[in-house]
């Protein structure tokens, strides 16, 4: 039967095991995902002789261990696509409004000002015509800037590997 090793975590529960066994692994060459186990606060136990000879080698590993919820590539995908849905749930209005809700905003501010813009533009309404189209171009730029981070959202949702790379 194998002996079992015990090691010390620098900070009590402070342990990423899937982590820390490829920690391990890159560092001495040693798997020992199916041979640990952890006894809360800071105790990691590893069976195999193998271990038994590199203990200082795995305590070394052990000791600079901080666990990061992102280490692997897929938990930043993850939270990427975690982080898309809250994004859109923090768009004012858009990311719960439904389809009726929309196109009554759209049609208030943006619809109606253009239906209602005068035909001809004089002398005498240059200034309102003015003032309406830079109210028109504030609304577009409030839907334009709230599709942008719907577009966005949806693509991380959808590819989160995309984002920054």
């Amino acid at each position: 039967m194998s002996q079992s090793t015990s090691f010390s975590l620098a900070m009590p529960f402070g342990i990423r095991g899937d982590q820390l066994v490829d920690e391990i692994t890159q560092s001495t060459g040693i798997d020992v995902l199916d041979r640990y186990t952890f006894y809360p606060p800071n105790e990691v136990r590893i069976t195999g002789d193998d271990v038994a000879a590199a203990q200082a080698a795995i305590q070394v590993v052990i000791d600079a261990h901080e666990p990061d919820p992102l280490y692997f590539p897929e938990d930043v995908e993850h939270a990427r696509a975690e982080a898309a849905e809250a994004t859109v749930a923090g768009i004012p209005g858009w990311a719960t409004w439904t389809e009726e809700q929309a196109l009554q905003w759209y049609e208030t501010n943006i619809g109606e000002p253009i239906d209602n813009a005068p035909e001809t533009i004089t002398s005498q309404n240059a200034v309102v015509v003015l003032q309406g189209i830079v109210d028109l171009l504030k609304q577009l730029n409030s839907v334009e800037r709230a599709q942008i981070k719907i577009d966005l959202a949806l693509r991380n949702k959808a590819w989160p590997n995309l984002e920054g790379s």
